[in-house]
C-alpha cells in the first residue's frame, strides 16, 4: 500500500495522536517512516545546516525523542538528523 509514511510534527500535543495512527499504518503496510520538522528560526534562516541554536537542539531532541516510538522495521535506517535550507 505505503512504502513511505511521510509525517510532519510541529511540536504540539497532535503529534502524539498523529505517531499513534501512523505507527499502527506503517505496521499493517509495512512501511519505512520519515519524520520531518522543519526549523523556521532566525538561525536556522540564517545558518542553514551550520545552525547552533536552543531552537535547533530542542528540534532535534524532540525528533529524536519521537523516533523510537516506532518499530526498527518501520524505521529501517539508522535516523538522520540534519537541516535542510533552500
Amino acid at each position: 500500500m505505503y512504502k513511505t509514511i511521510l509525517v510532519t510534527l510541529d511540536g504540539t500535543p497532535s503529534d502524539k495522536a498523529i505517531i499513534e495512527h501512523v505507527k499502527h499504518l506503517a505496521k499493517l503496510a509495512e512501511s519505512r517512516v520519515v519524520l520531518l520538522h522543519v526549523a523556521d528560526g532566525w538561525a536556522a534562516r540564517t545558518y542553514g545546516p551550520d545552525a547552533v541554536s536552543p531552537e535547533i537542539t530542542e528540534d532535534t531532541a524532540y525528533l529524536k525523542k519521537s523516533g523510537p516510538s516506532f518499530s526498527p522495521r518501520a524505521l529501517r535506517r539508522k535516523p538522520n538528523w540534519r537541516t535542510a535550507t533552500q
